[in-house]
């Protein structure tokens, strides 16, 4: 799977991921909830959650669906994902109050305060790699102290460095973790997403892995 079809567009500027949208040339999005976001769900911090890149907003809904008392943001760079989740929201019978939609950069958009869980799956593998470690930074501001960080690494490959091209650029666990703990993460728990929990697209072992990562210091 590979997005590099928008000519002279580059995927660090939003333009290139509104237009992908609006021709709907969307590979990454797979139709439904991630299956381990779903089993692993009821162990997740409830409050404050955020998912960025949420595109169509599957992971959103199936957090909030989990836990009523969880208010859950989704934030992407495209008008018509936000409103794709919007539509979701209303069928799935959430509120506005439990589910937003804001169309936004992930660096720059405002937020009232940090987050109890944010939810990375096919966001930082979409940016090129040397924004991993402003990512990183972005995190230690998002995620608030004791905060976790939920981490689905994909396309998992030996390098991790991006190299091979992208996107999806390539990522391991040491790539995370190279960006992560410089910027006060600490590892919990790691592994293969088992293979009754890997997405339709993804049948092969070893080409996902899971972080949980908590946000350490004050």
């Amino acid at each position: 799977m590979t997005c590099r079809d928008n000519s002279d567009l580059s995927p660090d500027q939003p333009v290139y991921w509104r237009d992908r949208w609006e021709k709907g040339v969307t590979p990454w999005d797979c139709g439904c909830a991630h299956p381990l976001l779903v089993h692993l769900a009821p162990r997740l911090p409830s409050g404050r959650a955020l998912v960025p890149g949420c595109g169509s907003g599957y992971d959103v809904i199936a957090l909030a669906k989990q836990d009523p008392a969880r208010q859950v943001t989704g934030l992407d760079l495209s008008e018509l994902a936000c409103k794709r989740g919007e539509s979701m929201r209303d069928e799935a019978g959430l509120s506005s109050k439990q589910v937003q939609f804001i169309e936004g950069d992930f660096f720059k958009f405002d937020y009232e305060e940090p987050f109890d869980l944010v939810y990375d799956y096919t966001f930082f593998c979409a940016l090129p790699p040397h924004l991993r470690k402003q990512w990183a930074a972005r995190m230690a501001e998002l995620v608030k102290p004791s905060g976790i960080l939920f981490t689905l690494m994909f396309p998992v490959r030996d390098s991790g460095t991006g190299a091979e091209g992208g996107p999806p650029f390539s990522v391991s666990h040491e790539a995370y973790a190279s960006v992560l703990e410089p910027a006060g993460f600490k590892l919990l728990e790691c592994g293969d997403v088992p293979s009754a929990y890997r997405r339709p697209k993804t049948p092969s072992p070893g080409a996902e892995l899971y972080g949980l990562w908590q946000r350490v210091g004050a």
